[in-house]
């Protein structure tokens, strides 16, 4: 499935547009962090990083250095983790127990 448009959003998150009609959001941070990788690591560089571009259907970096398979964009590989506070908050407000 190729990737037709991106957008950077900030704090290492991009929107991802699909050509089937899908939108879904990345967040790398914790993955760039984490990368021992130094063609990878590199773009913790918010600079680097918010200079993402599509190359035959992928999101990628640099010259062609780091990219994503969209399958695993499309598996949420790199979804962003879900706000632990608004979780808490929910359960509260529909008087859940944690």
């Amino acid at each position: 499935m190729n990737i037709i448009k991106i957008k950077y959003l900030g704090e290492y998150q991009y929107q991802v547009w699909f050509a089937n009609g899908q939108i879904k959001i990345i967040d790398l941070k914790s993955f760039l962090s984490k990368s021992k990788h130094p063609l990878i690591n590199k773009f913790i560089d918010k600079k680097l990083f918010g200079k993402a571009y599509i190359d035959h259907g992928d999101i990628c970096w640099g010259d062609n250095e780091f990219d994503l398979d969209p399958q695993d964009i499309l598996n949420d590989e790199f979804a962003p983790k879900r706000n632990k506070t608004i979780n808490l908050t929910s359960r509260k407000i529909l008087n859940l127990k944690p």
